[in-house]
């Protein structure tokens, strides 16, 4: 959406594709900010403040800029030109991170500097769509990584997205790369590990 699109059309985009949020970029496809039904809905909020509302708020030491959005017409006089962005190689994990700790609901992806899509809080909840047989053979994959320790007698099992492991690994330095690599699975909701290592001392301390 371009800097001129108007309320109206802003509007209207947001409500016929079902998203709270859209970036606004130039002629060159690079980002200029975004709006968001915050920034639309300051209009009803905003539009008949009167003079006493506006000295209350800034008796309350709110320094925020909702009415002079309320006042917006176009995507450039509504739209938050400082954004924060991910790119399309960012790890999943990383971008949910940074959405909780900052409260964001969304984050355009940028590519050298242009828009090439948006992620939202609703996507980080897919991966948690897969059923319990795909986990299964992902689990199954990588207690089987080579790059995991050896001689694992592991077994497993996934119910509603929890794995559920039983089993021994050889000593107990075994035990959180094998926990580790279960859990960063996409999808994995829990994981509930009842092994034991055979040889509790490898180092025959007592």
């Amino acid at each position: 959406m371009g800097p001129h699109a108007g309320y109206t059309e802003i509007r209207a985009a947001m409500l016929k594709h079902d998203v709270g949020g859209l970036p606004v970029v130039g002629a060159d496809g690079v980002l200029l900010g975004m709006v968001t039904e915050a920034d639309l809905i300051a209009k009803e909020a905003y539009r008949a403040s009167g003079r006493g509302r506006r000295m209350f708020d800034r008796f309350r030491r709110r320094e925020t800029n909702w009415t002079a959005k309320a006042a917006g017409r176009t995507a450039a006089d509504l739209m938050t030109p400082q954004v924060e962005a991910v790119a399309p190689s960012d790890d999943l994990r990383a971008v949910a991170r940074r959405m909780l700790q900052r409260r964001l609901k969304r984050m355009p992806v940028l590519d050298g500097g242009r828009v090439v899509g948006i992620v939202a809080r609703q996507d980080l909840l897919r991966p948690f769509e897969r059923s319990d047989a795909d986990l299964a053979v992902d689990v199954e994959a990588a207690l089987a990584d080579p790059d995991l320790p050896t001689e694992l007698a592991v077994l497993c099992q996934v119910t509603d997205g929890v794995v559920h492991l039983w089993g021994s690994v050889r000593v107990p330095a075994d035990l959180p790369p094998v926990l580790t690599a279960v859990a960063r699975i996409p999808g994995v909701v829990a994981v509930d590990a009842q092994l034991f290592p055979r040889d509790p001392n490898p180092g025959g301390r007592l």
